[in-house]
């Protein structure tokens, strides 16, 4: 009797563990979160009106990218703000684009310093970059707290403008909520 007494509150106490499982203690973006916003902003580029109607034969179009503007309330390193411009590019979605849709990517200027070891090849890359489109991001959030709780919205807005004349060819914006409950320090 005692058995089973002891087995049926191990039950209990296993059900009730499982049933609270503990929230976020913070509400900054995670590796996840980069993760969501760039599979679905490179498939929504992919099926924007910019692109739908390029094939292989239209003009060739060179995007580069600027890391990150942070608006948001949240510290992002600079590895951060490039991760998430890296990401969308390296989408699945975005790979095949060169030949079907005539698109080439270069590095941002910004990141040749980091081939200063190859001084040659960094010339000749630096030479023949030539972007006729860059792609922009900035990061919002706006926070909202009530007691020990916080709430964050980030809204990601990426948009791609035509060099030459600066005009915006492509925007879209991904937003996304975070919660945490109890005290935390971010």
């Amino acid at each position: 009797m005692r058995r089973n007494s002891l087995a049926v509150s191990m039950i209990l106490c296993g059900l009730i563990c499982c049933a609270c499982r503990t929230q976020p203690s913070s509400t900054r973006l995670t590796v996840a979160d980069f993760e969501l916003i760039s599979t679905e902003i490179a498939a929504r580029l992919r099926q924007s009106d910019f692109l739908t109607d390029r094939t292989p034969q239209s003009k060739r179009l060179i995007l580069t990218v600027e890391s990150v503007t942070n608006l948001s309330t949240d510290l992002l390193s600079e590895v951060e703000k490039w991760y998430l411009v890296d990401r969308v590019l390296d989408a699945p979605t975005m790979r095949s684009l060169g030949q079907s849709k005539n698109i080439g990517f270069v590095i941002p200027i910004e990141k040749l310093h980091l081939f200063k070891e190859h001084v040659n090849e960094t010339a000749n890359i630096a030479r023949n970059r030539q972007p006729t489109h860059v792609m922009r991001t900035v990061l919002r959030s706006i926070s909202r707290t009530a007691g020990a709780d916080r709430t964050d919205l980030y809204d990601v807005e990426f948009k791609i403008v035509a060099i030459p004349k600066g005009q915006l060819v492509w925007s879209d914006h991904f937003a996304l909520k975070r919660i945490a409950r109890g005290k935390a320090y971010n």
